[in-house]
């Protein structure tokens, strides 16, 4: 085969198929290019090192899972979404033990290619812990956990490490159902999410409104007193100590609305996409994105975040409502919304962010009579 008659899509079939019939560490350059049937030199014109490829498999892995697992595995019930993501990965798995090997050695952040084929993943997840009230910055450790769990149990049954004969598929379910209770004890229960657009603009003002009344009743000492949740070993989250007041907590819902109404806005309108976080941001990192709003805000009053919140949740109800159902709650229905919806949006900055403020200054108040 000629040099330029050899594409990195062929490259990349050769080399899948190599690495799940033989392992990841029969790879190199010389079983690729007889595997290929040309010349170690033609495939260097190609690729520089094993590892290239190797990282090729990495995005062409995730990227098939995320593709073919992510669209069949998502329900309304998000603790069923999870169990069918991780039997349909633990089959993809044991299918394909040599890319799944190439898979597990990758940092989403490592490079924009690799972050692309991992998003359908990574956002299919945040959909499920979203519907459970668990806020992104919670999530975020869960999913390190959960991938623990599945990778990690996968990579030790190909290798041989179980050695009980119990029966392995039941060693599965039973962990993962463990795993599950416990991600569904960092929020609030499912069913109280808003499931379509009544529910969405019903608990969002809801909500709004009770944090209203929570601040109106709280007494001067509450409101003039530092948070301070240094002693309480459950709340080590960076906002814990981020927030020192309801201030704080108000200015950081409004630049969350600021965030969502620019998403909503751009790509309603401009041909050029935007993702929710600014560019500069991503998942791994906007906790630094966090503390940029709180500094930008030191200066501003309490009743000053008070009009700016009301001013924004009005603008933000107005924006959601303009939407229809479907349009809101059918999965994928704009391509910018990634494998979720619009109304997950809506909902994370509305009255799931109202939630996590609520129980922040409830913890507070709990703290100081």
């Amino acid at each position: 085969m000629s040099r330029t008659g050899l594409s990195k899509e062929e490259i990349i079939e050769k080399a899948v198929q190599l690495v799940n019939e033989k392992g990841l560490s029969y790879l190199s350059v010389t079983t690729l290019a007889e595997a290929l049937e040309i010349r170690k030199p033609s495939l260097y014109y190609h690729v520089q090192t094993i590892d290239e490829v190797i990282s090729w498999l990495m995005v062409y892995g995730w990227k098939k899972a995320s593709d073919e697992i992510v669209q069949n595995a998502e329900t309304e019930n998000p603790a069923e979404s999870i169990t069918n993501y991780s039997h349909l990965f633990y089959k993809f798995a044991k299918e394909n033990p040599g890319l799944f090997e190439a898979m597990l050695w990758y940092n989403k952040y490592q490079n924009d290619e690799l972050k692309e084929a991992t998003e359908g993943l990574y956002n299919f997840f945040f959909a499920q812990t979203d519907k459970l009230g668990i806020t992104r910055e919670k999530s975020n450790h869960l999913l390190r956990t959960y991938r623990a769990f599945l990778e990690g149990f996968i990579l030790l049954e190909q290798h041989n490490s179980f050695g009980n004969p119990i029966s392995l598929e039941e060693s599965f379910d039973v962990s993962l159902k463990v795993l599950i209770e416990g991600i569904k004890q960092f929020g609030e229960s499912y069913m109280a999410r808003a499931r379509n657009k009544d529910d969405l603009l019903h608990f969002s003002q809801e909500n709004y409104s009770k944090l209203l009344k929570m601040i109106s009743e709280m007494t001067e000492n509450q409101l003039n007193t530092d948070f301070d949740f240094t002693g309480d070993e459950g709340k080590k989250e960076a906002h814990w100590s981020r927030d020192k007041n309801v201030r704080d907590i108000l200015i950081h819902l409004y630049e969350w609305h600021q965030l969502m109404l620019k998403f909503v806005e751009h790509n309603t309108k401009e041909e050029s996409k935007i993702a929710f976080l600014p560019a500069e941001y991503s998942w791994k990192t906007y906790g630094q994105m966090n503390v940029a709003f709180w500094k930008k805000h030191q200066n501003t009053s309490l009743e000053q975040a008070k009009e700016m919140l009301a001013q924004s949740h009005k603008t933000v109800m107005e924006e959601a409502a303009k939407f229809s159902n479907d349009e809101l709650f059918t999965k994928k229905y704009y391509s910018w919304t990634g494998t979720t919806d619009l109304g997950s949006y809506f909902v994370s900055t509305t009255s799931s962010h109202y939630d996590w403020a609520i129980k922040k200054i409830k913890a507070h108040c709990k703290n100081v009579r």
